[in-house]
């Protein structure tokens, strides 16, 4: 399907104006060539891809944008592991709030519904985005609508109506499919032996054997593991 295109209306003698025409029909996005008429128009084509052209009013209330910068405030406090440092969390939601703003970053939230959400799904599969993925992402955003809820700043009604929209499921989407990860075969491993300190290839040898993660080998110590038995007992 070709895109439709964004045009230009002359004013004769007031503002240019945007439009995008769909289905035969002009939509108004604002002054011409500015960002908020390019927001618009990218949110009217994931909806109109989605939802076969349905287009939704907009109004002056509290917005995606504004919600998406409180989440991502409290994010930086909440996504922490113990130590105090920053998990990936922090980067995966404002990554995520990006792209929702994209298309959604001046629309109220009380207008923030399954059509739309559907339409920031539809733009993860159009982006080449992997199926499990966009399922994880669509979790988030129901976790950034919640934050809204428990802070007073959206109706609950939305994020119940958010639940409606089910996950992708296999063979019944578009989104691609990502190849599960294997084990790296033992002769790979043999083969590093010579390159490795002693040290490093003890952690190795420890990981094959306890199926622990690489950080939490690296956070063990001496006095943590109970030697005084045969079997030796780490206690974290």
């Amino acid at each position: 399907m070709k895109t439709p295109k964004y045009s230009l209306q002359k004013g004769h003698g007031i503002q240019d104006r945007a439009f995008v025409k769909l289905n035969n029909k002009k939509h108004y996005l604002g002054t011409y060539a500015s960002p908020e008429s390019w927001e618009k128009y990218n949110a009217i084509l994931s909806e109109y891809y989605a939802n076969g052209g349905t287009i939704y009013q907009k109004s002056n209330d509290y917005t995606i944008a504004e919600l998406c910068c409180s989440f991502n405030d409290h994010a930086k406090i909440y996504y922490r592991r113990q130590d105090g440092t920053k998990t990936s969390e922090i980067i995966t939601f404002k990554l995520l709030c990006t792209l929702i703003c994209e298309l959604y970053g001046r629309l109220p939230v009380e207008q923030f519904s399954p059509i739309k959400l559907e339409a920031v799904r539809a733009t993860m599969i159009k982006r080449g985005w992997a199926r499990k993925n966009i399922n994880n992402q669509i979790s988030r955003v129901r976790t950034i609508i919640k934050f809204g809820v428990r802070k007073e700043l959206v109706h609950v009604t939305i994020l119940e109506a958010l639940k409606t929209v089910d996950g992708l499921a296999i063979g019944r989407t578009t989104a691609k499919e990502t190849e599960k990860i294997k084990p790296v075969p033992k002769a790979h491993i043999d083969a590093i032996e010579p390159l490795m300190s002693s040290p490093l290839w003890a952690m190795i040898q420890l990981q094959l054997h306890t199926a622990a993660r690489p950080g939490e080998i690296c956070l063990m110590r001496l006095c943590d593991i109970d030697m005084t038995q045969d079997i030796w007992i780490y206690k974290p």
